[in-house]
């Protein structure tokens, strides 16, 4: 068996350390900024963005959109082919860009109402993860 002795010393200053990891822990759960929201159902929400006035959350499958704060949501997605994975979601200048696990990317010029494809040539693609840096998407 192996024992650990500690002296006075070492007693007192782990006392003083639990004792201000307690006090911090008690502060953040006591003042915490996290405010609950409804979540869509049918999914685990995957990414969440906000764009002017509507919260939209895409699930494995699925996009959902809020125009009340996250208290209800709809389920959109005509255009979006069944049974995706969406692996990646950004809006960027008012549009929504979802890239899908066999369909390239999908883009919604109306707030997630209807989606068609951004380009044919991406069609057959796998993609990880877009980013937007001057009008150009980097996949």
């Amino acid at each position: 068996m192996l024992f650990i002795y500690f002296g006075r010393a070492s007693t007192n200053l782990m006392k003083a350390k639990f004792a201000i990891i307690f006090i911090v822990f008690i502060h953040t759960i006591s003042y915490g900024q996290w405010v609950s929201h409804g979540a869509p159902k049918g999914g685990r929400a995957m990414y969440s963005i906000q764009v002017d006035d509507f919260l939209f959350r895409a699930s494995f499958n699925s996009v959902y959109r809020s125009i009340d704060s996250g208290q209800t949501w709809q389920t959109f997605g005509v255009g979006l082919p069944c049974n995706e994975v969406i692996y990646d979601f950004k809006a960027y200048e008012n549009k929504l860009y979802a890239a899908l696990s066999r369909n390239g990317i999908y883009v919604s010029e109306d707030f997630g109402e209807s989606w068609i494809p951004l380009s044919n040539k991406l069609a057959s693609l796998t993609l990880y993860n877009m980013s937007f840096i001057d009008d150009h998407i980097y996949v």
